[in-house]
């Protein structure tokens, strides 16, 4: 095998030890069978078992070969999924290097967003289809110029390029293989309840709902994030705010999740997102595979915008 394959034996066996046991398994109990029907009948069967023993030998070199191909089809897998990770790592990092809050508050909403999409009662496949958009889902903000990462009021012209970011992050994580669903996510997480987002305008249930968890889990974020464009408020006041939107700009009842089931168990360091990490978050999408109380500012702060790029 060393020389033919360049596999050690050890490594093959360990790899191949599950199937070859079955089929040792059915070997032995043919052979018993066979024993018994010479005993039995005569010498004749034998003649019999040298077709079953053929048939044997092909299916157990059939049942090797599909093994070594799975390893191989699950290592291409793992390759290509670790070249789609980097491409997006190269682009967040670009971004993060521009904006410092980028990878951080992808991370927090992330986290945020699968917590919602645990608590409101979404299968494993949701919560990890979720955890990967919000992971992504600033992508398209590469598309910004360095201006636009500043606190300020933004020009008109500006604004219009702010608006066409989930597009734009869309289409690059929508040349990923098998990120479609991803990219439909990104589309629309800054589409409005009341039919005001942006790009296309979707209201209420044409809103996928997946998007609606992310929307949530990114105005939460860019209200209380320490490294935000704004001045951070506390997550009683946040939780304020998210509840006097509810209804127009979020979803009411995944506002209810959100706040009643992850943040009032949590402590402060995940209501304010600070110790959020995206490698910590991208690893746990590789792999996916106490009561609160409120936070009271020393000085009153003003109630921050909502309309968060």
């Amino acid at each position: 095998m060393r020389w033919l394959e360049g596999v050690r034996i050890d490594r093959q066996l360990a790899a191949a030890w599950r199937p070859l046991l079955s089929a040792h398994i059915a070997l032995a109990c043919a052979t018993a069978i066979l024993v018994y029907l010479v005993a039995t009948v005569g010498a004749a069967v034998i003649a019999l078992s040298g077709v079953i023993l053929i048939a044997y030998s092909r299916l157990q070199r059939d049942l090797l070969q599909a093994e070594r191909h799975a390893e191989a089809a699950r290592k291409a897998a793992s390759d290509a999924q670790g070249q789609r990770d980097g491409l997006v790592r190269i682009i967040l990092d670009f971004l993060d290097a521009r904006d410092h809050m980028t990878a951080r508050h992808s991370a927090a909403v992330a986290r945020y967003t699968r917590r919602i999409a645990e608590a409101a009662g979404c299968p494993g496949s949701e919560q990890r289809l979720v955890h990967t958009a919000a992971l992504y889902h600033d992508v398209g903000k590469v598309m910004f110029a360095d201006r636009m990462f500043q606190a300020g009021k933004l020009t008109d012209e500006e604004w219009e390029i702010v608006k066409r970011h989930p597009e734009r992050g869309a289409e690059l994580v929508g040349h990923l293989p098998d990120h479609e669903d991803v990219a439909e996510i990104i589309l629309a997480h800054h589409e409005r309840i009341d039919g005001r987002g942006y790009p296309r305008g979707l209201a209420g249930e044409d809103i996928p709902r997946l998007s609606r968890m992310i929307s949530i889990a990114d105005t939460y974020d860019v209200m209380t994030g320490r490294d935000s464009y704004r001045q951070p408020v506390s997550s009683a006041e946040a939780i304020e705010e998210l509840r006097r939107v509810s209804g127009s700009q979020l979803d009411g009842d995944l506002v209810e999740i959100f706040v009643e089931r992850v943040l009032a168990v949590e402590d402060l360091a995940f209501r304010h997102g600070d110790d959020a990490d995206f490698e910590a978050e991208l690893q746990v999408e590789r792999t996916s595979r106490g009561a609160w109380s409120p936070i009271v500012p020393p000085l009153p702060l003003p109630p921050p915008a909502l309309e968060a790029a």
